[in-house]
C-alpha cells in the first residue's frame, strides 16, 4: 500500500495489491493520478507491505518529492485524433489545413509544446487547449474565417 501525503494529511492512497501475484523478485509500479498532486507542491510518500499471512509491515521512511508538470503523452495518444487534412487546396495553398479532434468526453487536451516531426513548421504555444469533444484547425492562411457557430478553434502555421 502506498500513501502520498502533504503536511501530514493523506492526499491519496492506492488500493491494496495482492502479493500472490508478485514473486520475490518482481516489483510493482504505482502511478499517482495527475489530479492528486498540485504542481510545485512538496509531497512525501511512504509504503508498507502485507505478507502472504496477512501481516502488515511498518511504514517505510518517507521519500520526498515536488510534483512537476504531468506527462501528457499517454492522454494525447489516446484522445488526439487527426480528423481532416487538406493539402493542395483548390482555393490555393494558403487554405491548406489540418484538423484535430479531442475524442475524450471528459478531459481537455493541453497541446503546449507539441510539434510536428516533418512537413509543417509549427509548435503549439502555451495555453493551447482542445476542450472535451472539441476541435482545433491549423490553417496556413492568417485571415481564415469560419461560421461563428462552429466549435472549432483556429491557429495559423507555415511550411
Amino acid at each position: 500500500m502506498l500513501r502520498v501525503y502533504s503536511t501530514l494529511e493523506t492526499a491519496w492512497m492506492n488500493r491494496e495489491l495482492n502479493p500472490g501475484h508478485l514473486s520475490d523478485r518482481q516489483q510493482h509500479t504505482v502511478t499517482i493520478p495527475p489530479h492528486v498532486a498540485r504542481v510545485g507542491t512538496r509531497y512525501r510518500v511512504r509504503a508498507r507491505v502485507k505478507d502472504v499471512t496477512g501481516r502488515w509491515s511498518h511504514w517505510s521512511a518517507p521519500i520526498q518529492f515536488v510534483a512537476g508538470e504531468p506527462d501528457t503523452a499517454e492522454t494525447l495518444q489516446a484522445n488526439l485524433k487527426l480528423t481532416e487534412l487538406m493539402f493542395n487546396s483548390p482555393a490555393g495553398n494558403e487554405f491548406d489545413f489540418v484538423e484535430w479532434h479531442n475524442a475524450s468526453p471528459t478531459v481537455s487536451l493541453n497541446l503546449e509544446g507539441v510539434t510536428f516531426a516533418a512537413g509543417i513548421d509549427y509548435t503549439f504555444p502555451a495555453g493551447t487547449m482542445i476542450e472535451p469533444m472539441g476541435y482545433l484547425v491549423l490553417v496556413k492562411a492568417n485571415d481564415f474565417s469560419i461560421n461563428a457557430d462552429s466549435n472549432k478553434t483556429f491557429s495559423s502555421y507555415s511550411f
